[in-house]
């Protein structure tokens, strides 16, 4: 009964007060959703504030490892991206499977094995080794003094750039050139010579209250134009559309000229898939087709010729880079298969996310372009990998030579975490290991790795040497040329081509080609998103060549005398004279290097230990070339040149009244030399 009046009365307060203010419950309802709506966008008003501030502050940090070429591990900004991105926070591994028995069968005959790679394509040790996924450097400069194997020491620069040639620039019709390819026509009767280029090009887009010289990628009358040279790149004939016949958009030429002087031109059609814009435009790839000619002046090309369906999968291919032929005469054409993000294409459901987009794979023909065979479909989990580049390595593992049957094939993928991508086969692309980022940059675009002719390991890459960050993700400049010694472990920049720091300018999508000593690049230049784009007359196709001779000492690069130097059995006496001439090289360096300093600074070495002498050698002059990766290792650990080190600091000291031990220590703690 109290209870009961207990709640009688506070009934009655209620009702009294919902007089007292002029409202009912349902009013009091009301104006509690109302509180409780502000109060969450006053919640959402602080989040939305709190993320600009992370995102400035990450900003600041990609700034820092971008100036510093190292990630930095300040605060958790870092991890916070890495979890947003779904990728494993810093410092903790990634959890690995060893792969089924039934998979682990032998790849070839390199003597690498599918029982040594894991799940994800890598051995034990390469896995701990290779850079976190996003967290690649920026590729570094050439050291100050470069070593040749007899000692000799000279002082490096930069490879000799001309300057920019435009083989084709915008005009009033033509506003969109771009994925740019060159080739030589090395063997045809009275054509020895000629360079040949091709890109993709399309008119002005004609969209309703847009500017009239408006560029556009993928309208239909996207189509390929090349022009060729006969004076080595010097002057070039006005550009050709090449008759495709074609009844959607065209993407991605490549050039492959074979060893009867037949030019083959490679590309992919546009067939299905087409985006609802103004004006509408075809989703990059379709079918992938080629059309030859021998008569260049006559303009005669056969008819188109499908080698790979859209219709096969469903999924459209596309091709960016060149055709490889392998020392096994096997024709290897490198693609990849792009699902489109929006519901485009009529017999195709789109994907979620971007990493499901892309799967990379090769065409690989036995009988010099005739028959066509299709293998793998590379992806990663972590992010979309597209536009592959091809080359065959002439060594195998620890750097030893290999025969033309067993030698690998190395795949390099651009991606969007900012790092390059690698796969390897090592049956001449039938079977691929998984995808794994590599310490490379790639700010999301296409680069080119093509294998120098003078060298059985030396590779050159041209490729934007820069990070794709937020505050300005859409930037491709920095176009640079790296060599590799190691077949591509590792890279060293030997030309810069454009550095521009325009707003909205790209230099990109190079394509790379060796003739006698010179590199000769080909790329397209325009402006996103800028008034320039509709005004300036520096966009289009950009020659630019890159002179070797002034590498030509370099380890490596004149014959396989500059090998890297693996350890051998000491019965062999070749691998012996090698020794001994590096062991001479590192007397002469030791030597240059002191006699590059004052008595201060020898007396500081002197005093100081045999490590830190070590490391201000390795920090002036390249012995990576001549002594493997591991020089500094090396050094460190040579106790025979440790004491000829401290004798010659000893030599070189003026006498001044008081003796100095000629003592240094090694990396494992014993003091060499002797106290006076």
């Amino acid at each position: 009964m109290k209870h009961w009046a207990n709640h009688k009365m506070r009934r009655g307060y209620l009702k009294a007060l919902n007089k007292v203010q002029g409202c009912t419950q349902s009013g009091l309802r009301q104006r509690l959703l109302f509180f409780l709506g502000l109060s969450m966008i006053c919640y959402l008003h602080y989040f939305t504030q709190e993320l600009g501030r992370l995102e400035q502050k990450q900003t600041v940090v990609e700034q820092i490892e971008q100036v510093n070429g190292k990630p930095s591990r300040k605060g958790n900004v870092l991890n916070k991206s890495n979890r947003a991105e779904g990728r494993p926070r810093s410092g903790r591994k990634e959890s690995r499977r060893p792969m089924p028995e039934t998979n682990r069968d032998k790849l070839g005959g390199i003597g690498k094995t599918m029982a040594t790679l894991e799940v994800n394509g890598l051995s034990e040790a390469e896995h701990n080794n290779r850079p976190p996924v996003g967290e690649c450097t920026v590729v570094k400069t050439l050291k100050k003094f470069i070593v040749i194997s007899s000692g000799e020491i000279r002082e490096a620069h930069e490879l000799d750039v001309t300057k920019p040639k435009y083989i084709f620039r915008y005009d009033n019709y033509i506003r969109y050139t771009h994925m740019a390819t060159i080739e030589r026509l090395t063997t045809p009767l009275g054509q020895e010579g000629i360079l040949i280029t091709a890109w993709q090009a399309a008119p002005a887009a004609k969209t309703q209250g847009a500017p009239a010289r408006m560029a556009a990628e993928g309208l239909p009358e996207q189509s390929i134009w090349l022009s060729w040279s006969k004076d080595a790149g010097r002057n070039w004939f006005t550009a050709l559309k090449v008759p495709t016949n074609s009844h959607g958009a065209v993407w991605g030429p490549v050039l492959h000229c074979d060893q009867t002087g037949l030019l083959w031109l490679f590309y992919s059609e546009s067939t299905e898939c087409i985006k609802p814009f103004n004006p509408p435009s075809w989703e990059p790839g379709g079918d992938i087709k080629v059309v030859t000619t021998r008569d260049l002046e006559g303009w005669n090309w056969s008819e188109p010729r499908i080698l790979l369906r859209q219709t096969s999968d469903g999924i459209p291919k596309v091709i960016a880079n060149k055709l490889v032929e392998l020392s096994t005469a096997e024709w290897v054409l490198p693609f990849w298969r792009e699902r489109p993000l929006e519901d485009t294409c009529p017999n195709l459901a789109p994907v979620r996310h971007e990493h499901q987009r892309t799967g990379v794979g090769v065409l690989v023909s036995l009988d010099q372009g005739e028959t066509w065979n299709t293998y793998g479909d590379i992806k990663s989990k972590d992010t979309m990998l597209l536009e592959p580049t091809l080359v065959e390595l002439m060594e195998g593992d620890g750097g030893r030579n290999v025969s033309k049957q067993d030698a690998p094939l190395m795949m390099l993928l651009r991606s969007g975490t900012g790092c390059i991508y690698k796969s390897m086969s090592y049956n001449k692309g039938r079977i691929w290991s998984a995808a794994e980022s590599v310490n490379a940059p790639n700010p999301n675009t296409k680069f080119h790795v093509i294998k120098l002719k003078l060298s059985r390991t030396v590779l050159a890459m041209v490729y934007n040497n820069h990070k794709r960050t937020h505050y300005c993700r859409a930037c491709r400049t920095h176009l640079h040329v790296a060599l590799s010694y190691d077949g591509g472990e590792s890279w060293t920049n030997v030309a810069s081509l454009d550095d521009s720091n325009e707003a909205g300018v790209r230099v990109h999508y190079p394509t790379i080609m060796q003739v006698d000593h010179r590199l000769l690049i080909v790329y397209s230049r325009f402006y996103l998103g800028q008034e320039q784009g509709g005004t300036s007359s520096e966009q289009g196709i950009i020659l630019q060549e890159v002179d070797l001779t002034t590498l030509k000492d370099l380890p490596h690069l004149a014959d396989d005398v500059w090998k890297r130097i693996v350890p051998a059995d000491k019965s062999n006496k070749a691998a012996e004279v090698n020794l001994d001439v590096q062991f001479e090289a590192q007397h002469k360096v030791v030597e240059h290097f002191l006699g590059a300093q004052n008595p201060v600074t020898l007396r500081r070495y002197q005093r100081g230990t045999w490590q830190s002498t070590v490391n201000a050698i390795m920090a002036r002059y390249d012995l990576e070339a001549v002594m493997g990766l591991d020089a500094g290792e090396k050094l460190r650990r040579n106790k025979k040149l440790a004491t000829y080190t401290a004798e010659r600091i000893r030599a070189m000291l003026p006498a001044i009244g008081e003796d100095f031990p000629i003592e240094m220590r090694l990396a494992n703690g014993e003091i060499i030399g002797s106290t006076k």
